[in-house]
């Protein structure tokens, strides 16, 4: 097929999941329903649709190992190529809910995960999100303290690096909750 008007050659691909396994790890599961598109335009990759994760585990193990800044230059080794984002041939258009079952466990935090998140690629190539994954009810151990999380939300309204984070976690059940 042609993109209409311009000549350019275009293949598409409709595509539906149910209780689809995107992953089976022990330390990471994914099983989702969704629908969508996949097409080839413009030497770009097009993905859009939706995504329900109904059911997933996350168990999050940080890495020990440093790691340097992206601006640090040791003498003597070559400098790290720039971010080439804008000659990423992928554009997504994809919502991603987070559904009745989603469990993240890691760096002391223990929540059930809801919510819903558009991701988008802008023009330069770097991604865009826009909506809210929120705790379900949840703990996060810190300092030795057992914090019963309130209201837990990452709120994504622009680059996806950069969401804001809006959270309350009290010690609760001792003479004074703080």
């Amino acid at each position: 097929a042609r993109a209409p008007g311009t000549g350019t050659a275009t293949s598409r691909i409709e595509w539906t999941a149910n209780d689809f396994t995107v992953v089976n790890r022990p330390d990471l599961q994914i099983i989702a329903d969704g629908s969508g598109t996949v097409a080839f335009a413009d030497k770009k990759l097009l993905l859009a649709g939706k995504i329900s994760i109904d059911k997933g585990r996350v168990a999050y193990e940080p890495t020990r190992v440093g790691t340097l800044s992206d601006d640090v230059v040791i003498v003597g080794q070559p400098r790290a190529a720039p971010d080439a984002r804008g000659d990423l041939p992928l554009a997504l258009d994809i919502e991603v809910s987070l559904g009745r079952d989603f469990r993240f466990s890691g760096e002391g935090l223990e929540t059930r995960l809801g919510g819903k998140v558009n991701v988008v690629t802008t023009a330069d190539g770097s991604l865009n999100a826009r909506g809210t994954i929120y705790a379900v009810g949840g703990t996060y151990f810190v300092f030795g303290q057992r914090l019963d999380i309130d209201r837990g939300r990452v709120i994504f309204d622009g680059p996806l690096n950069n969401p804001a984070l809006d959270v309350v976690a009290l010690r609760k059940n001792l003479a004074v909750e703080a």
